[in-house]
C-alpha cells in the first residue's frame, strides 16, 4: 500500500504545477523521488537557474549503484501556457560503463514564461532497464 501511495504522489507532483518567484540568480532543485523497486539508479535530480535577461541555465545527473551498460539524462526544458506545462527543448547525455553521468545547458528563452525542468533518469544494464523522474519548481523569467 506504501508503494502505491508514494508513485501516486510522485504522479500528484509531476502534474502540477509549481510557481515560484523569478528573481535573478535563484537556483531550484529536485532529488528523484525513488520507488524500492530500483536495482540500478541510486539518485538523480535536475536544476534551474534563472540568470537574469532572459538567460537561464539548467542541468542534472543520474548515478548508479554500481558501473552500468548505460547511464542516462534527459533534460526537458518545459514552458507553462494556459494551464499545460510543454517541451520546449531535450537534451540528452549517456555514458557507457559508467556509473554517473551529468549534462547542462545554458540557454536565452522567451519573456514573461514559466519554466522549468523535467528529467528522465535511465540505467540499462543486461536485461534491466530502469527510469525514473525529476523536476524542478517552476521560475517566471522576465
Amino acid at each position: 500500500m506504501r508503494k502505491w501511495s508514494i508513485v501516486f504522489l510522485s504522479l500528484l507532483l509531476l502534474l502540477t504545477p509549481l510557481t515560484a518567484l523569478g528573481a535573478t540568480n535563484q537556483v531550484t532543485s529536485s532529488e528523484m523521488v525513488q520507488p524500492y523497486a530500483y536495482q540500478l539508479i541510486a539518485d538523480g535530480g535536475c536544476q534551474l537557474s534563472n540568470n537574469g535577461n532572459g538567460n537561464i541555465s539548467i542541468s542534472g545527473d543520474t548515478s548508479t549503484y554500481s558501473p552500468v551498460t548505460e547511464v542516462g539524462l534527459t533534460l526537458n526544458l518545459q514552458y507553462l501556457s494556459n494551464g499545460n506545462w510543454y517541451t520546449l527543448q531535450s537534451y540528452s547525455y549517456t555514458a557507457n560503463n559508467a556509473s554517473y553521468k551529468s549534462g547542462g545547458q545554458k540557454l536565452s528563452v522567451s519573456q514573461g514564461y514559466y519554466y522549468r525542468v523535467l528529467a528522465e533518469h535511465t540505467a540499462y544494464n543486461g536485461s534491466t532497464y530502469e527510469t525514473g523522474f525529476s523536476y524542478t519548481e517552476a521560475v517566471y523569467v522576465q
